[in-house]
């Protein structure tokens, strides 16, 4: 579970970044422009970052960069690494081609194949456990931060109910998701305060604090990914200045340099305790400061260049790039390697007995183990989206538990045991056709398998599976409790 979910969150941390790269392009361009604008840009940011799922869109910048080819790469690396070492050792079968020892070459390259699928499920599952690690100590850092914010402001001189003083900070803050609170420094004068609590007060009305804590989170997750920091620095400037600007729309021309000056003021004042990212207040003064003086009422040009700017950037960026001439599962997807022509006939798993609906006929179980005469298993309900009558008797959500086509349902995890004997059928996918030759290899919907009746090679393919997270279960037939065939069937 925590394997999948950081591959996935790789994936959409990788095309993030470029994302990240094309707003930034986009930024530049709106120098000019209000900071409103540059501000809106990062919605798109954190829309890729957060959620898993797009539309597809033909004019992506994801196509034009042939980005979907690297993101499978990159989803995919354990059966590359297969794949690769296949390609190596198939070259050097083919020069020992009439050396009396294949066989045993072929032993040693699935022993060493074995090898790099378990050293790579490790790797993964190790860093996905760092990436998790990571999450969890920077929540609890900002709920540490956030607990010692709140003792300190128990004591507070209100002076309405939204806007509070206190003597422990120096520079003003919003707090808050359902009910934000704006505290200020009790330094501050009357005039001082009325121009803070203007800021914080658009801050609210433009619900930047729930921006800003979505922000965060997207920053919790992808930690690992120095184009986050750097996205979420930008926005956090973008925000604040575009803050600065509705202010000064609000007051006359002079008032700028005493905006600026309290600005300062609340730069140069000692601080008192590092704010979690939950709260957020002012930063970036020197900028914030110059931008404010030079700030001049944008024309009708450049406004009308910048929306364009910002529509055409989410147009390009907004979707994700067709995937193309790929096939229907990422693991197919392997370098152009030709793979051997099955001996039989296209349709002889039909013949087989194995029919379009196969699924339905056979019993499904997970493999808990196999020993030389008997399979241990795990019995499972396999459901499919058409199964209506089955669906609505368990009480299962077609939009949420079927994301794949199908659903599992094991209510419990007893097991029950199923004889093995020298007729039992073996059909398995061997991906990187390191058990298959030209005598044992079939196709079944549009798949190459292996056929055999050979327990030990199939053994050995199941151990190849050992460290695999979730372990996908089998379709069975079994007649008195003798497993007459075991078939493997692809899931997305």
């Amino acid at each position: 579970m925590v394997v999948s979910l950081f591959e996935m969150v790789l994936r959409m941390s990788f095309i993030g970044s470029i994302i990240i790269i094309v707003v930034l392009i986009a930024r530049a361009m709106l120098f000019k422009a209000p900071k409103i604008f540059s501000y809106l840009l990062w919605s798109v940011v954190l829309f890729k970052l957060l959620c898993p799922i797009s539309f597809f869109n033909n004019i992506s910048v994801l196509n034009f960069i042939n980005i979907t080819d690297k993101i499978v790469e990159k989803n995919t690396t354990i059966q590359q690494s297969i794949q690769n070492t296949t390609d190596i050792q198939d070259n050097i079968q083919q020069i020992q081609s009439e050396s009396d020892s294949i066989q045993d070459n072929r032993h040693i390259k699935n022993i060493k194949i074995s090898e790099i699928r378990n050293n790579n499920d490790i790797t993964i599952f190790l860093l996905a456990i760092v990436w998790l690690i990571g999450i969890i100590f920077i929540l609890l850092h900002n709920i540490k931060l956030m607990l010692q914010l709140r003792h300190h402001l128990l004591a507070v001189v209100p002076i309405n109910s939204q806007v509070f003083l206190t003597d422990y900070i120096t520079s003003p803050f919003v707090c808050g998701v359902f009910n934000p609170k704006i505290y200020l420094p009790s330094s501050l004068s009357s005039s001082e305060q009325k121009y803070i609590i203007l800021h914080e007060q658009i801050h609210i009305k433009r619900k930047d604090y729930l921006v800003k804590l979505l922000a965060f989170i997207t920053l919790s997750i992808h930690w690992f990914n120095p184009f986050v920091w750097l996205a979420f620095h930008l926005f956090e400037k973008d925000m604040e200045m575009s803050c600065d600007e509705a202010v000064i729309k609000k007051t006359d021309i002079a008032t700028r340099a005493e905006y600026s000056t309290l600005l300062l003021k609340l730069a140069s004042g000692k601080k008192t305790f590092i704010k979690p990212f939950a709260a957020f207040g002012e930063n970036e003064t020197k900028s914030r400061i110059k931008h404010i003086v030079n700030y001049k009422k944008p024309t009708i040009i450049i406004t009308i260049a910048a929306i364009i700017i910002i529509i055409t950037t989410f147009i390009f960026t907004i979707g994700n790039s067709p995937q193309r001439n790929l096939p229907n599962n990422s693991i197919n997807n392997v370098k152009n390697t030709e793979k051997p022509k099955p001996s039989k006939s296209p349709y002889w798993w039909r013949e087989a007995g194995l029919n379009d609906n196969y699924t339905q006929t056979m019993d499904c179980a997970f493999i808990r183990k196999m020993t030389d005469n008997t399979f241990i298993v795990d019995p499972l309900e396999y459901i499919e989206k058409e199964d209506t009558k089955r669906i609505k008797e368990l009480g299962l959500d077609i939009e949420n538990d079927f994301l794949d086509g199908y659903y599992f349902h094991n209510p419990d995890k007893t097991t029950t045991t199923w004889k093995i004997d020298e007729n039992t059928e073996y059909i398995f996918l061997d991906w990187g056709q390191d058990f298959t030759n030209d005598e044992n290899v079939i196709e079944i919907y549009g798949y190459m398998a292996t056929y055999t009746k050979d327990k030990e090679l199939f053994r050995r393919y199941l151990a190849t599976y050992k460290n695999s997270k979730p372990k996908m279960p089998f379709f069975f037939t079994v007649e008195n409790s003798v497993v007459k065939k075991i078939v493997e069937r692809f899931f997305a």
